[in-house]
């Protein structure tokens, strides 16, 4: 049994690797970003949280979750639908496995059709740029594992200028960007470090691989839509120690399609979309 943490929504993926060993040396950090620190982008309000189903829930001497819901109704084994969840705005998640640092494994980019996650150091034009917590809802330290990129629906962006959604030379070419990054975690048992802003007190939520995989979600999505420029986007810069004016940040724009309409194809996932900073240090 093992599991795989499912990663969907406005979070900025942090890996910090040495100069000399290209080794990691912490991390991988994965920042949720609270989207409306800066009135400049006007980012509607998310909430962060941890989802994972309920049948994996070890209840006893574990912090209990939040909440339950139902994700359908199966004839067969009703509890199969049933999921918990937590909350994690204001807290600091640790997996346990993260005490010995492992680093993610990318897909290799071969190809204009795979998928990317867009690095915030390329789209400044500045790959020593250092995080910040400035606009972080919540920090969790992953452990690592393989990574899968998949896309909720095939279209394309083009990063554009804030300041010029209709730029007739977008800066850069056609991509296919990730709505989700999986992370195969290979345990029987996952512990999940839990410390709030309000306590010094450390929790844990505890997690036993049910069905292989089993699947558990970090989200910080918000229940709204939008057109075809991801302006949210924007937001996601706040985690770099000095981010461009908001207007001078690259978004990512819906290709248009001589066929299909751009309002159709990117009203739904314009939440989804995420950003990595790979961080060297001496």
């Amino acid at each position: 049994m093992a599991f795989v943490l499912r990663i969907t929504g406005r979070f900025v993926l942090v890996e910090r690797y040495s100069v000399a060993s290209k080794m990691p040396v912490g991390g991988p950090d994965l920042y949720a970003i609270d989207v409306s620190v800066n009135p400049d982008v006007k980012g509607r309000p998310h909430e962060p949280l941890l989802v994972a189903p309920r049948a994996s829930v070890i209840p006893y001497g574990t912090r209990q979750p939040d909440g339950l819901l139902f994700a359908g109704v199966s004839l067969k084994s009703p509890g199969d639908d049933e999921y918990a969840y937590w909350k994690i705005r204001d807290t600091s998640l640790k997996f346990d496995d993260a005490k010995s640092i492992h680093p993610l494994v990318w897909p290799a980019v071969t190809k204009a059709d795979d998928l990317v996650v867009p690095e915030l150091g390329e789209l400044t034009g500045d790959l020593g740029s250092k995080p910040s917590n400035r606009a972080v809802a919540s920090h969790v330290t992953l452990c690592g594992g393989d990574v899968t990129l998949k896309q909720i629906e095939k279209v394309y962006h083009e990063f554009v200028e804030l300041k010029d959604p209709a730029s007739t030379n977008p800066s850069r070419a056609a991509m296919l960007l990730a709505d989700v990054m999986h992370v195969a975690v290979n345990a029987q048992v996952l512990k999940i470090f839990v410390r709030t802003s309000s306590t010094s007190a450390v929790s844990a939520i505890v997690l036993e691989a049910k069905t292989n995989p089993t699947v558990v979600t970090l989200s910080n999505l918000c229940p709204e839509p939008s057109g075809s420029l991801d302006v949210e986007f924007a937001s996601l810069y706040e985690a770099l120690e000095i981010p461009p004016l908001a207007r001078d940040r690259l978004v990512p724009r819906l290709v248009r399609n001589e066929d299909e309409s751009c309002e159709v194809l990117g009203i739904r996932h314009d939440c989804s979309r995420f950003a990595r900073l790979v961080v060297w240090e001496a």
